[in-house]
């Protein structure tokens, strides 16, 4: 397994994502812990980042904190 630690930025270059959405990402069950490597600054190891990767493209389907449902428009009334 790869130990190479990732910065934030590494991490969002490596997951194709926004630093902002790399960092909602770590904060769902599942995703590997990050490293405190210093008072501010964190490390996610490399390895676990794409084990994790992979057994999420294998995984079961989304769940409902990924998935959106429609909502209805209320109060909102149609053009005519």
């Amino acid at each position: 397994m790869d130990m190479t630690l990732l910065r934030p930025k590494e991490l969002a270059a490596e997951l194709r994502l926004s630093r902002a959405s790399a960092y909602r990402l770590a904060q769902e069950p599942g995703f590997p812990s990050a490293f405190r490597l210093s008072k501010g600054i964190r490390g996610w190891r490399r390895g676990e980042v794409h084990a994790w990767l992979e057994n999420r493209r294998e995984g079961p389907a989304p769940t409902a904190s990924t998935t959106t449902t429609p909502t209805p428009n209320k109060g909102v009334r149609n053009a005519k």
